[in-house]
């Protein structure tokens, strides 16, 4: 029981977090990987613009520290309204958005990708909020979009399609009243 959870650095994160944790602790989930993407493409490197200024070694590896402290911070405020019943990682990566998340379904193994949404942040370069789409079509794992208002609230009735054609699979539905079995 594992939950991806992209995070960028826009006004969602308190909101996102907040429901990650309620999320977490209604349907028993074991660990929580949180990754934020700090890619910089070959383009920005090697043709400066005036929006772009070219950082050095030494800046690039402070962005880095920032990101990875900030990380942490946002793990360790999941954590505590999680009650400790979770097991946080944090993962910065180099590579695109979309490309990362798709390596940490590989590597990590995880049954969902919950990411937050703002229609707000379009134009922020942290934002994640252009990329969902992309994330929901390619995803090889469910994908579950948070609104920026969203509050988690247990779920008591859910509508599941089913083929009536296909009777010998409704039996499958009767596993669905465990709530710890929803996040399948």
């Amino acid at each position: 029981r594992t939950v991806l959870i992209p995070v960028d650095l826009s006004g969602t994160k308190k909101n996102m977090l907040q429901y990650a944790a309620d999320f977490c602790v209604d349907t028993n989930v074991e660990r929580v990987i949180l990754l934020k993407c700090c890619y910089v493409s070959v383009y920005e490197q090697l043709l400066p613009s005036p929006d772009f200024v070219q950082l050095s070694a030494n800046d690039i590896a402070e962005e880095r520290n920032k990101l990875e402290a900030a990380l942490k911070v946002m793990g360790h405020k999941l954590l505590k309204n999680c009650k400790n019943c979770v097991d946080i990682q944090t993962v910065l990566s180099e590579l695109p958005v979309l490309r990362a998340i798709h390596q940490q379904i590989v590597d990590k193994q995880p049954n969902l990708v919950m990411i937050g949404s703002d229609n707000t942040s379009h134009g922020r370069n942290d934002s994640l909020d252009e990329h969902i789409v992309a994330i929901a079509k390619t995803s090889t794992i469910p994908v579950m979009v948070i609104p920026a208002n969203a509050k988690y609230k247990k779920i008591e009735q859910a509508v599941v399609p089913c083929d009536f054609t296909a009777v010998s699979r409704l039996g499958a539905l009767q596993g669905f009243r465990s709530r710890q079995k929803w996040i399948h």
